[in-house]
């Protein structure tokens, strides 16, 4: 178990435990508070808290029964039509939104060219 997994443990604080000989999560769930006190950044209250926390985390992982893998599934031939099918409608939605963005274009055109008229009728 890596000591960065202990809650409030980061990069930063890996580097100074290692300093007073700390180096796992085991290692800091053994730690007497009077020893992790005595390390910079470590008030009496972290210290606490920290040792807790690497202790119930040893706890989760020796109780975490391993489960086993499990092993992918052969595509069928069903599940392969079924991704054709899903890549096909992916490739016409994008059209279709392409289609729905020049749409847009061209109405937006249409309304600055309609102004422009506006504008010209209105100097005259």
């Amino acid at each position: 178990m890596a000591i960065t997994d202990v809650k409030g443990i980061g990069p930063a604080t890996v580097g100074i435990l290692a300093e007073h000989g700390i180096r796992s999560a085991a290692d800091l769930a053994a730690t007497t508070l009077a020893k992790l006190i005595t390390v910079p950044g470590f008030s009496r209250l972290r210290a606490q808290q920290v040792i807790k926390d690497a202790k119930a985390l040893l706890r989760t992982t020796k109780s975490a029964r391993p489960t086993a893998m499990k092993v992918p599934a052969k595509k069928t031939a069903a599940t392969k039509q079924k991704s054709g099918k899903k890549a096909k409608k992916a490739k016409k939605d994008k059209k279709s939104d392409k289609k729905t963005k020049s749409k847009k274009e061209d109405k937006r055109k249409k309304v600055a060219k309609k102004s422009k008229k506006d504008k010209k009728s209105k100097k005259k």
